[in-house]
């Protein structure tokens, strides 16, 4: 499933299909995905970090991904015989619905991994995942994606996919990193000046998973007055200083990725859109 700005490189087919005939025991394939701004300069590749390839039984994917902020699913092809291991799309879950489905199934499926470009991800201002933060924050204080992760855990566990003590490990390994992401989230917040948002998100660390250092210092960065002023001023220098260090260091570290997305983009000349465009127009 594509986003109107997210793009497949060429050979992502060619590659997933060989992937699954040399391992039929594989459900699904997870390419590698890059992610671009929209001058098509890559800023993240994070599967490049991932120390593992090739085919991965469960859980192993899921203890690389779960649950990662570079995580979508546009370079994942699964087998249609998915659905009727883990069912289809939750709404309940909201907007990160892409990522749970991603999840449920590597906890049960044996999966390829490949660190090869196979996808784009456009990450801009006026895309979902970038204007509505706020709206994404607070579906997750609800917490309906993190206990639906966890019974699925608990349940793989029992069912024999892994030992309970596995099960045990992922599921402490997965809580500490959903609560380091509403940490992250919640002083993003803050400094946006959504106070109330920011409160919320530390009640919940500190009632629902005992995180009370982490929600006190949610607490200063969104108080009121000198002291949280002082302390959102210092983070904002901070957190400029810090993207200032990464945007150079991946301008340098991705520049071979951003010139096989400009000399793909090259590629799609317009005489290759427009038999594509009067096509779909007379199946209509």
């Amino acid at each position: 499933i594509l986003s109107d700005d997210d793009f497949l490189l060429p050979g992502f087919f060619e590659r997933a299909m060989s992937a699954l005939e040399d391992y039929p025991e594989a459900m699904f394939f997870f390419g590698g995905l890059l992610y671009a701004d929209s001058k098509s300069e890559v800023v993240a590749a994070p599967v490049e970090a991932w120390n593992a390839e090739g085919l991965l039984p469960p859980p192993a994917l899921f203890e690389i991904i779960a649950p990662g902020a570079w995580v979508t699913w546009t370079s994942v092809l699964f087998r249609s015989s998915v659905l009727s291991i883990i069912g289809g799309l939750d709404t309940a879950v909201g907007h990160t619905a892409d990522v749970d489905l991603i999840l449920r199934a590597a906890l049960r499926c044996a999966a390829v991994l490949s660190k090869t470009p196979c996808a784009v991800f456009t990450i801009h201002p006026g895309s979902a995942s970038e204007s509505d933060r706020s709206h994404v924050l607070e579906a997750h204080l609800g917490l309906t994606g993190f206990t639906k992760i966890e019974h699925a855990i608990h349940r793989a566990g029992e069912d024999g996919i892994f030992s309970r003590d596995v099960a045990a490990r992922l599921g402490g390994f997965y809580r500490a990193r959903v609560e380091r992401n509403l940490f992250r989230r919640a002083l993003l917040v803050a400094l946006n000046g959504e106070s109330g948002l920011a409160l919320k998100t530390a009640d919940v660390l500190s009632q629902k998973f005992g995180r009370t250092g982490l929600a006190a210092l949610i607490r200063f960065a969104a108080a009121q007055g000198a002291v949280g002023g002082l302390l959102r001023l210092a983070l904002r220098g901070l957190r400029a200083a810090r993207r200032g260090c990464l945007d150079a260091g991946n301008a340098r570290l991705h520049r071979k990725h951003t010139a096989l997305i400009r000399e793909s983009l090259f590629r799609l000349s317009p005489g290759d859109a427009v038999p594509v465009r009067r096509l779909a127009q007379s199946q209509h």
